[in-house]
């Protein structure tokens, strides 16, 4: 006889946690996130004269892969995503 039981909020807080830090720990995501943030940086360097949007674009993305490792990070330091934090920052303030 199979029983259902749920896991408490601090077991899957630890389940998250840990799943927060294998994405840290794995050089797969670690090397697309270094080689999108590259792509974009160059991107961003090279665009000159009146492209000024992808120039733009390019910087927010590089901003939006450094932000991604700030959340991911502090979920794993914190056990939570601040949302407060992460609308402000979707916000621009």
């Amino acid at each position: 006889m199979a029983t259902n039981i749920k896991p408490t909020p601090k077991d899957q807080q630890d389940r998250d946690i840990n799943a927060a830090q294998a994405l840290l720990d794995n050089p797969l995501w670690v090397q697309a996130l270094d080689d999108i943030e590259e792509a974009y940086t160059k991107e961003w360097k090279r665009t000159e004269g009146p492209h000024a949007e992808f120039r733009e674009r390019a910087y927010f993305m590089v901003r939006a892969v450094d932000k991604l490792r700030q959340h991911i990070n502090e979920y794993v330091s914190t056990g939570k995503l601040n949302s407060r934090r992460a609308r402000e920052t979707m916000e621009g303030k």
